[in-house]
């Protein structure tokens, strides 16, 4: 929502305009430093003229003043961060920050997390620790195109939220916890809840709010919210309330067009526990137990038994065999209305990916499903890409990772090809395992069908096995082509079918 990108520019602003501010630069190359976050001739310390002096040989620094920490390349430090005072920590050039212990924010901190490229992230293995009126504010990649997936992610093992602690995460970001999200804010007072603001990603395996504590999310249309994920439960305890709410709040539609998962069990130990949908549609796995009480408002609404994840994906593997064929192997933990899955395959550079197969689904399950697609095409180029897509009833897709598989390159010796011919759209590469050609000169020509019309030539191109023939072939008309690739001591001649 807004109020976290409002959030982050009036924080960041009081940062760099405060008279107190100190500045702490990572940078491994420094004379004597070794590697560490404690060693003190890693780091490139200043302040603002007027400031508080810097008192401390590497960041978090004085608890009194602002402090911002850069980070431009990998840095993991040994054990649990307790921040004393507000900090911004910039992740600089596709860097990763770990911490191995807890992350802390107390007695009203304000700490922001800003990764400033698509690839920053960090890591904590232990747990994110909000309390006592603190707030954490994770902002990502501020280039990042609304098309584009999020991969500026926080991940740690758990969450621990107490009275009036506040995470929030921008549009460009996303927090995963692998273990529990617990809220502990036991003051009998709605206003002492624990927020988390979401407008990019939150992904929790479990949630538990304790008796008596309140927890609310507030959820944007465009965010993705999984409170709880098929492995995990959302346990509500004593007279506890959780609250989703859109953004009706802020001059919004009331639609319920934000959307929430709940795919865990869910349980309770008492009957006064409450979950309200506000302006929120939220799909549960199970049914709510009795004990705990649903309510609705602003066009909110629930759908019990209901998962909007058609597939839980559980692995999957691409592996050449000994007679060179492929054996694709992908399983589920969970499907729900899954349609199908194709097979894709791609021969260059992981794009340009072509359904090869199909393997039908088992639809409905709990229980986990193994699947398993041969590719037995001869070999073309040195490597494969592959990748699953999953279709379900409605015609929704997911796709899974891609992996590559290398082909042994010793029996393609004294080859050469052109692919993908016939070619169906702009890519077109040659793949040659010549000595003649490796590391020598070379010259490509394409012409003509009738061998005689020169169109396009490379001159004295330096062999490196693969040569990008992709903007020929985009000015290309359908028919039939001759390509000639020349060397010192070899040459090889080609027809290309372009359709």
């Amino acid at each position: 929502m807004i109020r976290v990108t409002l959030l982050f520019l009036v924080f960041t602003s009081l940062i760099q305009e405060h008279v107190f501010a100190q500045n702490y630069l990572y940078n491994s190359s420094n004379p004597g430093c070794t590697g560490v976050w404690t060693d003190g001739n890693c780091w490139t310390s200043s302040q603002i003229p007027g400031g508080c002096p810097v008192t401390n040989a590497f960041p978090p620094g004085n608890a009194n003043c602002e402090v911002i920490i850069t980070i431009p390349e990998d840095l993991s430090y040994p054990g649990s961060m307790d921040f004393p005072g507000n900090t911004s920590v910039f992740i600089d050039n596709d860097s990763k920050l770990v911490f191995t212990g807890d992350v802390s924010l107390s007695n009203g901190i304000a700490l922001t997390i800003q990764m400033n490229s698509s690839n920053s992230t960090m890591d904590i293995g232990g747990a994110m620790r909000i309390t006592g009126s603190s707030t954490f504010a994770v902002v990502g990649d501020p280039g990042r195109l609304p098309s584009e997936d999020i991969t500026s992610i926080i991940s740690a093992g758990n969450l621990f939220m107490g009275s009036r602690g506040s995470l929030t995460i921008d549009s460009n970001s996303g927090v995963l916890i692998s273990g529990t999200t617990d809220i502990q804010t036991p003051g009998n007072n709605s206003l002492d809840k624990a927020v988390i603001d979401v407008d990019g990603s939150f992904i929790t395996t479990s949630i538990i709010v304790r008796g008596n504590s309140d927890l609310e999310f507030r959820v944007s249309e465009e965010a993705m919210v999984i409170a709880s994920d098929t492995d995990g439960t959302l346990e509500m305890n004593g007279n506890s309330s959780l609250t989703f709410i859109g953004d009706y709040d802020e001059g919004g539609d009331a639609d319920g067009a934000s959307v929430v998962e709940v795919g865990g069990q869910m349980d309770t130990n008492g009957s006064g526990a409450s979950i309200m949908a506000d302006d929120v549609t939220v799909y549960t796995c199970y049914s709510f137990p009795d004990g705990i009480s649903t309510s609705v408002d602003h066009s909110g609404r629930f759908f019990e038994d209901q998962c909007i994840l058609p597939v839980v994906w559980k692995d999957f593997s691409a592996v050449l065999k000994d007679d060179q064929k492929v054996h694709i192997r992908w399983s589920t933990t969970k499907e729900w209305e899954s349609s199908h899955f194709e097979i894709l395959r791609s021969l260059h550079f992981a794009d340009d990916f072509k359904v090869i197969g199909k393997v039908e689904a088992v639809g409905w399950t709990d229980i986990g499903s193994e699947y398993f697609f041969e590719d037995a095409s001869p070999w073309i180029g040195s490597r494969r890409y592959y990748q699953v897509r999953q279709v379900d009833l409605d015609g929704e897709e997911e796709l899974t990772k891609v992996v590559s598989v290398k082909f042994n390159t010793l029996r393609m010796k004294n080859t050469c090809v052109l692919f993908p011919n016939p070619s169906h759209g702009n890519k077109l590469y040659i793949e040659c395992h010549l000595e003649a050609f490796l590391g020598k000169p070379v010259h490509v020509y394409l012409y003509g069908g009738n061998s005689s019309t020169l169109l396009y030539d490379k001159q004295t191109v330096i062999y490196e096995q693969t040569i990008d023939l992709s903007d020929w072939n985009a000015r290309l008309l359908p028919g039939i082509y001759i390509i000639h690739i020349r060397g010192e001591n070899d040459n090889r001649v080609f027809k290309l079918i372009k359709r």
